[in-house]
């Protein structure tokens, strides 16, 4: 009887040095982000005595939890063991929000050792929006794409000559039952253009599905940006993209046609805002004054190389 209250005494004993040894602490990547960032939280576990894992439930608040690892390697360091665990949230509020303290559980082995509380931390969370940026005016007159048909002469003999040659390749080809598709080489502006063709065919705002069409909307516009000015638009958000476009000297031309651009799509993404039948027309006027710039450059840029 005397060695089972031993071993009970010993077993108290080891639980209250254990919970007083163990140490919490939560971190965020970032603790200032924009609506829709993703912001990585990590909480580590440190102690002079060894344990095996932790185990806590993530506490709700107003954020969405989009990963949650759960694997947890101990580690040993100058005799201390540290363990992490990580997980990723994002917030589509603005505001000031708190994560913790969470309950976190020790374990040894199959038995809970004790359980702690970590710190808080807190993050804000801040708008891309301004009160004036829902207004898409012009930013100035469409120029005019007319070209000078004279300007075609130098391209027509060999023009000529390649209808001749596709003639004698069609002629020598025409009896194969099969032939062969070429593919049409779309240049970024083209592909842009009919990306958003093929997604006003999908009726989304028909379906007042206005989130999903504005997603997909800027999706395609970062696509085009990585593909014409060869940069990572697509794993940068609207306000990077932004910063990056104003930086850059042959890109700052084009960058309050994006801001506006972007502005527009992140007011329904991340605002809630739900366009009305003006706000529709106003940004497809935009994408048309995009597209009318971006052909006004490559015809300059033929200019100066054919001069």
């Amino acid at each position: 009887m005397k060695k089972l209250l031993h071993i009970f005494c010993f077993f108290i004993l080891t639980f209250c040095l254990f919970s007083e040894d163990v140490q919490l602490t939560i971190s965020a990547s970032k603790t200032l982000v924009n609506i829709g960032d993703r912001v990585d939280i990590r909480l580590i576990a440190t102690s002079d005595i060894k344990f095996d894992r932790i185990e806590f439930d993530i506490p709700k608040g107003g954020y969405e939890v989009l990963e949650n690892d759960k694997k947890s390697k101990l580690k040993e360091e100058g005799g201390k063991y540290y363990l992490s665990r990580s997980f990723q949230i994002a917030f589509f509020n603005t505001g000031s929000f708190s994560i913790g303290p969470l309950k976190v559980s020790i374990y040894k082995g199959s038995d809970k050792i004790c359980e702690k509380f970590s710190n808080i931390i807190d993050i804000d969370v801040q708008t891309l929006l301004k009160k004036d940026d829902n207004n898409i005016e012009d930013i100035k007159s469409p120029q005019g794409i007319d070209g000078n048909p004279m300007y075609l002469l130098k391209y027509l003999i060999p023009l000529i000559l390649l209808l001749i040659l596709l003639f004698v390749f069609w002629k020598f080809f025409k009896r194969e039952k099969k032939t062969k598709k070429i593919p049409v080489q779309l240049t970024p502006l083209e592909q842009f253009m009919k990306d958003i063709h093929i997604l006003k065919g999908q009726n989304f705002l028909a379906k007042q599905q206005f989130r999903l069409f504005y997603y997909s909307l800027s999706d395609i516009a970062k696509t085009f940006l990585s593909d014409e000015h060869v940069f990572n638009a697509s794993d940068l958000t609207s306000y990077e993209i932004l910063e990056y476009l104003s930086l850059q000297a042959e890109t700052k031309s084009f960058a309050e046609y994006w801001k506006k651009f972007f502005n527009a799509a992140d007011m329904v993404k991340y605002a809630k805002h739900n366009p009305d039948k003006n706000f529709i027309d106003n940004l497809d006027n935009l994408i048309n004054k995009i597209e009318i710039a971006y052909k006004n450059k490559a015809r300059e840029e033929r200019n100066v190389s054919n001069s």
